[in-house]
């Protein structure tokens, strides 16, 4: 079956499967919503960011109002009853990271289909608690892409995108510059919007290998962080100094289908016994040379 991405009116799941990188869960669903961690934690969450068709906001005088949502992620995503965050909203597609006052760092194919300049960039898009979403938001939490810059690492799937203005009231986020050397064995966390849903923090995982990424020619690493289709460019952070040294790029197959009542269910892979894990980009000092003045 072919996607046509002319228009861009399909609904946010459908944009998921058709943009991000695949990934899945190992082991146990270590995703927690951000109002279950720590305060340092929720202080680099703070750097982090999704991204969402411009119609998912709705204009108010001094905030955005998101979409009114008919269907949670369960329904949107036809998943079976039960399956974890089903009844959140899901209104994004891919994740990133504020590098710089004005400079959000993500992969390539996030761009690839709906530009930069279509993009809205959206912070603190999260749940209050257990039930409670804010469909209001603050325009300073809101940004737009005004410009790309390409060539990373070549051919790579990193991309930096320049917002309209200034971000409000946030630090770029700290990465260790000699990345590619973190060590086979490191404890690693993640900060993402799996699936288009409200951030999520997972951890429980390492780094297993190291390798060369010929086809994208840049250092890669593989790792057994849970995620998602809408994690893809995210922060990859050590878990011991809390520095970010790379970003989600791809990974396993999201979710399966239950043949007998043809809904789907997040797909699971034994810490001990899958055939591949998913893959990070490591960063490095270059990208800093990269960012306009």
């Amino acid at each position: 079956m072919s996607i046509i991405f002319s228009k861009i009116t399909l609904p946010t799941t459908f944009m998921l499967f058709a943009l991000s990188a695949q990934a899945s869960i190992y082991g146990n669903d270590n995703r927690k919503d951000l109002f279950e961690t720590s305060n340092d934690i929720q202080l680099l969450a703070r750097s982090t960011v999704t991204l969402m068709r411009t119609d998912e906001l709705t204009p108010l005088e001094n905030s955005f109002k998101y979409r009114d949502q008919i269907n949670t992620h369960g329904k949107e995503g036809e998943l079976q009853v039960g399956e974890p965050f089903y009844s959140q909203p899901s209104h994004s597609y891919c994740s990133g990271t504020l590098i710089a006052p004005n400079v959000v760092l993500t992969a390539t194919h996030c761009i690839q289909y709906i530009p930069a300049t279509q993009t809205a960039f959206v912070f603190d898009y999260k749940m209050e608690n257990s039930s409670d979403f804010k469909q209001e938001i603050s325009k300073d939490n809101v940004y737009y892409g005004k410009s790309i810059v390409f060539d990373i690492y070549d051919q790579s799937d990193f991309m930096l995108v320049i917002l309209d203005r200034n971000v409000v009231g946030r630090e770029p986020i700290h990465f260790n510059p000699d990345a590619v050397n973190t060590p086979i064995g490191t404890s690693v966390f993640i900060i993402h919007y799996p699936s288009g849903l409200p951030a999520k923090f997972s951890d429980d995982a390492e780094i297993s290998s190291t390798y060369y990424e010929k086809q994208g020619n840049y250092p890669a690493f593989k790792h057994d962080l849970d995620t998602f289709g809408g994690s893809s460019g995210a922060p990859i952070f050590d878990s011991n100094t809390h520095l970010m040294i790379g970003m989600l790029t791809m990974g396993e197959k999201d979710f399966k289908k239950n043949l007998f009542n043809k809904q789907y269910h997040e797909a699971h892979y034994t810490k001990l016994n899958y055939k591949k894990h998913e893959i990070g980009a490591f960063l490095n000092a270059s990208i800093l040379k990269k960012i306009p003045n």
